[in-house]
């Protein structure tokens, strides 16, 4: 069993992040081929189809046409385009929530109708508004973009000092982490939690360093899918956290523990990444500053 170092801080950049056309739905549907390969019926995840709704063009989308049936690559390529989020990201999304894309046999119901796991509890009490695979990923992709434009109504913000829990249960603690972007943040929003092995420990540790920048990004372009980068104020310098690359398995591995623990006996739950799950993965350009390991094109 592989580990990897994990910075809390900066877990996926911003340019990353904000790319909606970083795969098309031909490069999407190879991936979820290979990856999926052991999955040979209908209902697998790359053969399937949905039904998809239109949606108007609003602040955080462009408009989405809609159709009777439109196979799983189609509605992750046409909602990462309406709402500029990566594919690649929403691909990594599945996997952390309902494990669809390495699925071996049909997934459940009730695994499609959480993809996400936007507004579904593990009880099967989805929200009927985000309740089933399209509404899922084009929900979730929209939902990053509702993030950006209220980030100031939620408890993580780029540029700053952010209390971040190990656990659900607040008694387990958490400690103080310095986002450096707004991609991160929005990350922490949707699973507010952060792994807690000796490894990520030492890696909190290395990422208080002193460094004189951290990563910003307006929001209009994000919507407008340039990554504009700025400095930090400078009176938050000093807790600027050192980028060394991420480690997207293991955030999403644990994100998806924490999801599925009600009742934890435990305040640190495993937070390695198999083999499997780091063959999902590939790391992005090195000269990208915060890049983070994502699914293969």
């Amino acid at each position: 069993m592989e580990r990897f170092d994990f910075n809390p801080g900066n877990i996926i950049s911003n340019t990353q992040f904000f790319n909606g056309s970083a795969m098309n739905q031909k490069e999407i549907q190879a991936f979820l081929d290979e990856k999926g390969a052991e999955c040979t019926e209908r209902g697998c995840l790359r053969n399937a189809t949905f039904s998809t709704e239109p949606r108007a063009a609003s602040d955080y989308c462009t408009e989405y046409k809609g159709a009777s049936k439109q196979k799983a690559s189609a509605i992750i390529a046409d909602a990462a385009t309406a709402c500029n989020v990566s594919p690649k990201v929403l691909l990594t999304m599945l996997q952390k929530e309902q494990q669809l894309v390495t699925a071996t046999k049909t997934p459940s119901e009730f695994r499609f109708k959480a993809a996400m796991g936007l507004s579904c509890p593990d009880d099967d009490s989805c929200d009927p508004r985000y309740a089933g695979f399209f509404r899922q990923v084009f929900g979730s992709a929209e939902r990053y973009q509702y993030y950006v434009r209220h980030e100031d109504q939620y408890g993580f913000h780029a540029g700053t000092l952010n209390y971040v829990q190990f656990n659900p249960d607040a008694a387990c603690g958490g400690s103080e982490i310095y986002i450096e972007n707004t991609a991160t943040a929005l990350l922490y929003i949707y699973t507010p939690y952060q792994p807690t092995s000796p490894r990520s420990k030492r890696a909190r540790a290395r990422a208080m360093r002193v460094r004189p920048t951290a990563t910003a990004i307006s929001r209009s372009s994000i919507r407008a899918g340039s990554a504009t980068r700025a400095p930090s104020p400078q009176s938050l310098a000093r807790y600027s956290l050192s980028s060394n690359g991420v480690t997207w398995p293991r955030y999403s591995s644990h994100s998806l523990r924490l999801l599925r623990m009600k009742y934890s006996k435990t305040c640190s739950p495993s937070t390695s990444a198999t083999k499997s799950d780091f063959s999902m993965m590939r790391s992005a350009s090195s000269s990208d500053s915060g890049s983070g390991w994502m699914p293969m094109a």
